[in-house]
This record gives C-alpha cells, structure tokens and sequence, in this order.
C-alpha cells in the first residue's frame, strides 16, 4: 500500500494506493475549513481513507510527498507536485 501526500497551496489532501485500490481525499473536506493550514499533513484525511477502505496503518509501505508534503513515521519519496 502506498501514501501519497500533499500539503499543497490548494490545501493538504492524501491518497491510497495498491494493486486493487485507489481512494483519495482533502483535508479541507473533513475539516470544513475552506482554509486548512496549507503546510499541514493531512492527518484526518489519511484517518478518514484508512477507516473507509479498512486498512491498518502498519499496511502503509511506503510514503511519496510532494515537495511541502510531510508524514511523519514513515520513510519518505519526494515526488514532482504536477
């Protein structure tokens, strides 16, 4: 399962990934801020695709961050924000 995470400036958002699953989420749409701090991690979305797909956090293999994304606990791959 792989994590993708952005704290972008259109606001933090979070994607799951495996061979069979692909679910993603905005931070801003659980928080019910239109302003979700932009260089935050997405932790109540990662919370929010977890619990929806029912996956344990320990499936997590791997983490890929755009360049102002951040979660921390895992090994992290920087990818292009595009």
């Amino acid at each position: 399962m792989i994590l993708g995470v952005s704290g972008s400036r259109q606001g933090p958002a979070a994607a799951l990934l495996s061979s069979t699953v692909l679910a993603a989420c905005e931070e801003s749409r659980l928080s019910r801020s239109r302003l979700s701090q932009r260089t935050s991690s997405p932790r109540l979305a990662v919370s929010e695709l977890l619990e929806f797909l029912e996956i344990a956090r320990s499936r997590i293999q791997s983490v890929a961050v755009t360049r102002d994304g951040h979660f921390g606990g895992h090994a992290e791959t920087p990818v292009d924000h595009h």
